[in-house]
């Protein structure tokens, strides 16, 4: 493999990235498209393509109607999050066991050591390890928890490019990680503030949802959470998940990570207002003010 053959899947990355993130701002700001954005709770059965608008008139069909329609009709179980998880844990520990065979040896004959890789990546080895070991450990967790404490009802569904969306983000994070990885060890790794707090974010905010979930997975079905900082947000394990993916950017700071981050933060930020408008419709407590973001969404 060339390093401009790396170069080009990396920058490929981007571009998806940076594709997926306008599309999911165009579902939310194309009232035709709106329906992609809905799963579980905020999927209602039979959605249609042309909605209606606030003063009782249907708005214009979405382009492409036809198929617009034709995938929203494609779903699949909710519960298949797991796949997610699983996919990703099974990359990051190759990507781990890779990173760290490389440093534990300077036999070229190895088949990890990777000899006929031309070295691109700009991340010393000792970091991707670590951020390796980190998605190992994001991984996992969500692995178990989608498997021993969420109780997902069998009849919840998602959107089949909701699903798609997921396999291409967790195969992209460990993939990018790998391609910008200084496989020639050209540069030593220089701990700093940054991965520090990086470091301390990731496990407070770790630790933060896992707490969440807990507490979602243990109150009446659909009902507004009032567990910590849920009181004010709706959302707060999104929020929990956007640090998380910040931290990792803080260990790698890299182009295609900042990009992933970006993602992250648009498209959980959006469900989280479409899942605070579904409580504004069908809730009779008091629904936190902000979405995610306390005093900015």
């Amino acid at each position: 493999m060339t390093g401009q053959l790396l170069e080009k899947v990396d920058l490929g990355l981007q571009l998806l990235f940076i594709a997926a993130t306008t599309m999911v701002l165009l579902a939310k700001f194309n009232t035709g498209l709106s329906g992609f954005l809905k799963y579980g709770k905020t999927l209602s059965s039979g959605v249609q393509v042309r909605q209606q608008s606030h003063d009782g008139r249907f708005v214009e069909e979405a382009p492409f109607g036809f198929i617009v329609r034709m995938t929203l009709d494609l779903k699949v179980p909710k519960f298949w999050f797991f796949h997610f998880y699983l996919l990703s844990l099974v990359l990051s520990t190759v990507g781990f066991i890779i990173t760290h065979t490389r440093l534990r040896t300077k036999d070229t004959t190895h088949p990890f050591t990777l000899p006929d890789i031309q070295n691109v990546g700009t991340i010393p080895l000792e970091i991707s390890r670590l951020a390796f070991f980190l998605i190992i450990g994001h991984s996992s967790r969500r692995f178990f928890e989608t498997l021993l404490i969420f109780k997902y009802n069998r009849t919840s569904k998602m959107n089949i490019t909701h699903y798609l969306v997921g396999i291409f983000f967790y195969t992209a994070i460990n993939l990018q990680l790998f391609l910008n990885t200084d496989f020639k060890v050209t540069q030593k790794a220089k701990p700093d503030i940054v991965l520090f707090l990086s470091l301390l974010l990731f496990l407070v905010a770790s630790t933060d949802q896992f707490l969440n979930h807990a507490h979602l997975s243990g109150i009446k079905k659909y009902r507004i959470p009032r567990y910590g900082l849920f009181q004010r947000i709706v959302c707060a394990h999104y929020l929990d998940e956007i640090f998380i993916y910040l931290a990792v950017f803080g260990v790698l700071r890299t182009r295609t990570s900042f990009l992933a981050l970006v993602f992250v933060i648009v498209n959980l930020s959006i469900s989280a207002i479409e899942t605070r408008n579904y409580y504004k419709l069908r809730e009779e407590g008091k629904v936190p003010k902000w979405s995610i973001i306390p005093f900015f969404i």
